[in-house]
C-alpha cells in the first residue's frame, strides 16, 4: 500500500512539473507600436522573430495608451466599425505565434494609439 501511495505521489509532482513548464514563459523583447488613425497596423517581425537559434514566440501582451483601436487576429484589416475594440488602458493577449503574426490593430481616433508590447517565449 506504501509503494501504491508513492508512485501514485510520484505521478502527480511529475504531472505538476510539466504542467508547470508547459505554462512558464520568459520576456525576451519588447516594442512600441504607432497606430495612425484610419490606419491598419501590424506587428513588427524583426521583433517577435529575432534570427538566431533561439526558441519561438509563445505570448504576446499588449496594452493600449493615447487611443482606443480595433483589431482582428485571422490576417484580415480590422475596420472602424468590424474587430475587436480595445479601449485606451485595454489589455490585448495573443497566445499563439500565429495569432501574433496575423494580429493587425486600426486607429480609431486622430490621437494616434500606441500598443506596448511584450514578447514572451
Amino acid at each position: 500500500m506504501k509503494i501504491l501511495r508513492l508512485g501514485i505521489f510520484l505521478v502527480f509532482v511529475w504531472v505538476g512539473v510539466v504542467f508547470a513548464q508547459s505554462w512558464t514563459v520568459d520576456s525576451f523583447n519588447h516594442e512600441s507600436v504607432t497606430v495612425a488613425e484610419l490606419t491598419s497596423t501590424s506587428l513588427t517581425a524583426a521583433t517577435y522573430k529575432p534570427t538566431g537559434n533561439v526558441p519561438p514566440t509563445k505570448r504576446a501582451v499588449i496594452t493600449v495608451e493615447d487611443a482606443h483601436v480595433r483589431w482582428r487576429t485571422d490576417g484580415t484589416a480590422p475596420t472602424a466599425t468590424v474587430g475587436h475594440l480595445t479601449q485606451i488602458d485595454g489589455v490585448i493577449i495573443l497566445e499563439t505565434l500565429s495569432d501574433i503574426i496575423n494580429f493587425r490593430a486600426f486607429g480609431l481616433s486622430p490621437t494616434s494609439s500606441t500598443l506596448h508590447v511584450t514578447y514572451e517565449r
